[in-house]
C-alpha cells in the first residue's frame, strides 16, 4: 500500500493537478495571456528544476 501510495503522489497527482489547472481555464487565448503575464516566473522555475536537476545527476553519478 506504502508504495501505491508513493506511487499516486509523485506521478498520478501532479497529473492531476495539471488538468484541473488546464481545465479551469476555458480558452486558449487567456491561457497565453497567463503564460506571457508569468514568463519570468516561469523561466525561473524552469532554470532553478534544470539546475537542482544537474546537481542531483553530479552527486548521483
Amino acid at each position: 500500500w506504502i508504495l501505491l501510495g508513493l506511487y499516486n503522489l509523485i506521478f498520478v497527482l501532479p497529473l492531476l493537478v495539471i488538468l484541473f489547472t488546464v481545465g479551469s481555464i476555458t480558452e486558449s487565448k487567456s491561457l497565453s495571456q497567463k503564460i506571457v503575464q508569468r514568463s519570468k516566473e516561469l523561466s525561473i522555475l524552469a532554470g532553478s528544476a534544470l539546475i537542482i536537476l544537474g546537481i542531483y545527476i553530479l552527486l548521483i553519478y
